[in-house]
């Protein structure tokens, strides 16, 4: 019998082997996640340890890690799909230092927001009890994969202001050129931490390289429960930020801000001639990257898009990268929301393609306002039954 030494013992980095990992570039949108797996080098034989990690970089932190044990590589990648869903990411993948140093960074910015640690972290001081120490240079190739390509100057501007509002300097910083004065960039945000809901984006003067615009940004103060909106002026200077200062910032009421995002809601219902249970088994299966809350009367799951180019739009809205909705009602009715005709389209012919006649549409309505969750608070069983207590 072989019998191996590791040095430092049961917690010392030797033990574990690292294989490989991957992150989300989604830094800028305020998030992370990652996944990565070892290998025991005592036990070789064991299955590979793998290890989930969901990282909040505005306020709370870790919020989970959820171990795997498992050589069984569906498994393995499907509850990545599900760390890694909503959030529009290209997973980049992570050498072991980089590893390490993530994994010591969310920890230690948790503690830093005063959050308590998810219980499962006392499992990986062989990583959090050796941090690694990344040269300037490893430093920046690692932020490279953090952070999507900026493509636009609407993208440096809603990416710069999400993460200002966020109260999520250090990853605003970078966004700003190294040619701005101090003086030109005004502090704008609340002194609290507030939600990025919209932004309106107009140009003023775009004449040789430094562009100026005027943004219109709706945010909440959720500790507040308060909603803003700001008028600034910002400059960009090849798709760094140079300039902000702040025209004027107004209060407003709950029900101004739903006017102001108030979006036109295309819904399409549907039955089976199936048991429906079997669908819903069925569609529960087939996306594992969809994200789902549970209500009285049934499930909610959300497709989101593969990527975060929303961000780059003139006109931002947080949730524009919500391809459709699916509520799965337990009385045997699915209705999908969209909030484009295009992607109601696209929701349609998806389940069409999936299902083909196992599902028939018994009604397509279009609505100035949005009605979905309305519905589902109600407590109706059925969508044209909701509709009819509301005399439409």
């Amino acid at each position: 019998m072989e019998i191996k030494i590791i040095k430092g013992g049961l917690d010392s980095p030797e033990r574990y082997k690292y294989i490989t990992g991957c992150v989300t570039n989604t830094r800028l949108m305020g998030v992370l996640a990652m996944h990565l797996e070892w290998e025991d080098t005592i036990l070789p034989d064991s299955p590979h340890f793998h290890q989930y990690f969901y990282f909040d970089c505005e306020e709370l932190g870790l919020e989970t890690v959820k171990f795997l044990q498992s050589d069984d590589e569906k498994l393995t990648t499907e509850e990545q799909v599900r760390c890694f869903a909503g959030l529009g990411a290209e997973p980049q993948v992570l050498s072991e230092r980089e590893a390490r140093y993530l994994v010591c960074s969310m920890v230690l910015r948790t503690k830093t927001f005063g959050k308590l640690l998810p219980k499962e972290v006392r499992e990986l001081s062989y990583i959090t009890d050796f941090p690694p120490e990344l040269s300037g240079g490893e430093y920046n190739h690692l932020q490279s994969k953090l952070n999507a390509p900026i493509k636009s100057d609407y993208g440096v501007i809603n990416y710069y202001l999400m993460r200002m509002f966020g109260k999520d300097a250090v990853a605003a910083e970078p966004l700003v050129s190294e040619l701005a004065r101090k003086e030109d960039i005004e502090d704008i945000t609340p002194e609290l931490h507030a939600t990025f809901l919209r932004n309106r984006i107009e140009t003023i003067e775009t004449g040789g390289q430094r562009r100026e615009y005027k943004c219109e940004t709706l945010i909440e103060v959720e500790k507040e429960a308060k909603h803003y909106l700001i008028v600034s002026t910002i400059e960009v200077y090849k798709r760094k930020v140079i300039a902000l200062s702040k025209i004027s910032s107004m209060a407003i009421s709950a029900f101004e801000a739903s006017m102001i995002l108030n979006k036109r809601e295309y819904v399409t219902v549907y039955r089976s001639p199936v048991i429906f249970d079997l669908f819903a088994n069925n569609f529960v299966a087939r996306n594992p990257g969809m994200t789902h809350t549970e209500h009285p009367t049934g499930t909610m799951y959300m497709d989101y898009m593969s990527d975060n180019s929303h961000a780059e739009n003139k006109v931002f809205y947080l949730n524009d990268d919500v391809n459709a909705l699916y509520y799965i009602g337990d009385a045997g009715e699915l209705v999908v929301t969209a909030y484009s005709f295009e992607k109601i389209m696209a929701a349609e012919a998806k389940l069409a393609n999936d299902y083909g006649y196992s599902l028939y549409v018994v009604g397509r309505y279009q609505f100035q306002t949005s009605l979905i969750y309305d519905f589902i608070e109600s407590g109706a069983e059925y969508f044209q039954d909701y509709l009819d207590a509301l005399g439409l």
